[in-house]
Order: C-alpha cells, then sequence, then structure tokens
C-alpha cells in the first residue's frame, strides 16, 4: 500500500511518470497476489488515480473494472458505484458512448438506492455535458435543476464553484457564446 500511496503523491511532481509506472505495477501486482478484495479495490482506485493520464486510459480502464469485481467480492455496493462512475468517466473519454451509458445506468441506480449524492453529481455532470452538446435545452434544463437540488441537500466538495460550473459547462457547447467569444 505504501508504494501506491507514494505514487498518488507523486502525480503533481514533474518528471515521475516512469517512477509512478513503476510504484503503480508493483503495488498492484503485490495486492493482486495477496487477493484480499477490499486491499484490491484499494489499490485499484489509488492506481487509477496515479496514473491519470490520457497515455493510460486504456490501463485506468481495467483498473477501474478491477476496482468495481473486488467491490462486489466483499461486499461494498458504494465502492462498486464509485468504480463504475470512473468507467463510465472513461467510457466518455474513449469516445465509446454505449459503455458510458451502461456504466452511468449502473452506478445511478445504486447511488440513487444509496444515496450517494457525489456520484449522482458526476453522472448528472457527464450528462449536462451531453446534453449542452446536442442542444437539448430540456435535458439541461432539468440536469441543471437536479444539479441544484443535490447541491442544495448535501455537502459537496468545492461547493462554491457548482453555479459557476453549471453555467460554464452550458455556455462552453452553446454556438452563440462560443460566437461571442472568438471575437475577443
Amino acid at each position: 500500500t505504501l508504494m501506491l500511496a507514494l505514487s498518488c503523491q507523486l502525480y503533481y511532481a514533474p518528471g515521475t511518470h516512469a517512477e509512478i509506472d513503476a510504484l503503480v505495477a508493483e503495488g498492484m501486482a503485490m495486492a493482486r497476489r495477496l487477493d484480499d478484495p477490499a486491499l484490491l479495490q484499494w489499490a485499484a482506485r489509488t492506481a487509477s488515480l496515479a496514473i491519470w493520464r490520457s497515455d493510460r486510459l486504456d490501463e485506468r480502464q481495467m483498473l477501474a473494472a478491477e476496482e468495481v469485481t473486488a467491490a462486489r467480492r466483499h461486499g461494498d455496493e458504494l465502492g462498486a458505484a464509485i468504480g463504475l462512475v470512473t468507467m463510465a468517466t472513461n467510457a466518455i473519454e474513449l469516445g465509446e458512448r454505449a459503455a458510458y451509458e451502461e456504466h452511468s445506468r449502473r452506478a445511478g441506480a445504486i447511488a440513487r438506492r444509496r444515496r450517494l449524492y457525489f456520484a449522482e453529481f458526476v453522472l448528472d455532470f457527464m450528462d449536462l455535458n451531453l446534453a449542452a452538446m446536442r442542444g437539448d435545452a430540456d435535458d439541461v434544463a432539468g440536469l441543471s435543476g437536479r444539479m441544484r437540488e443535490i447541491h442544495s441537500g448535501a455537502t459537496l466538495l468545492a461547493s462554491e464553484f457548482v453555479e459557476f460550473g453549471i453555467n460554464y459547462s452550458v455556455g462552453l457547447w452553446d454556438p452563440d457564446v462560443a460566437d461571442g467569444l472568438a471575437g475577443l
């Protein structure tokens, strides 16, 4: 666990990718050998965070799947939901819309049932961006309202930026806003 914890600590240190990769490889190998599902779940989550780079996307998706499997093996439904959210975000990054929808649906079902507000919020935020990209004003309004409702009833990290994030995301995909910014 120390190797994986260190790999996360090095994430922002310049020039440490090779060291991070070596720590992640050895830490995951050890966790797999021990075959403790709780440890493996934590290890896969931590390793995924440590290698959060675009060139490691396929590996991050495999680690997220391993996290979900391990979480289920030891009965951690909330942990499985977080892993599924990660799989959904990775699927969007990979351009795999069907996989995104499947992982998002599965994570959302757990999150709603167990009141895992952060997971719901992240999924809604991704759906908000997709709705804004396709110009679906009704979905944008519904998702924005739902995100505000979640925010008002739950403590979320960086909650002071929720309204900014919603407006920024919607404006980012609005052609009128983009045209206005092009003239600056």
